[in-house]
């Protein structure tokens, strides 16, 4: 990112648009290069970056809402087994001492 950043802020001092940096980088989204280079030929970028941000935020939270979703049940499966591996080493020592006694 470091390097993405020191790039943008070189080829603008350059005097070349946001819009040509990001499709020569390939950061973005061509949508939204598009909305970027007409953002800025109409000198209203902020509220496109705005718009921007709501968007991938958005998408962002949908990707994690899934992720999660996917992840919730697997991790019941795992602790599950986990709790039934202590289970079982605590109570199986029991239970071959009281097979080995003779009464």
């Amino acid at each position: 990112m470091q390097e993405f950043f020191g790039f943008v802020i070189k080829s603008l001092k350059e005097g070349r648009s946001f819009s040509e940096v990001l499709t020569v980088t390939a950061m973005m989204d061509y949508e939204y290069v598009q909305l970027v280079q007409l953002s800025e030929e109409s000198g209203e970028l902020k509220p496109a970056m705005t718009q921007i941000n709501t968007q991938v935020s958005l998408e962002l939270e949908d990707k994690l809402e899934n992720l999660g979703s996917i992840l919730e049940p697997l991790i019941i499966v795992i602790v599950g087994f986990a709790i039934g591996a202590v289970i079982i080493g605590m109570y199986l020592p029991i239970f071959e001492m009281s097979a080995n006694m003779s009464f």
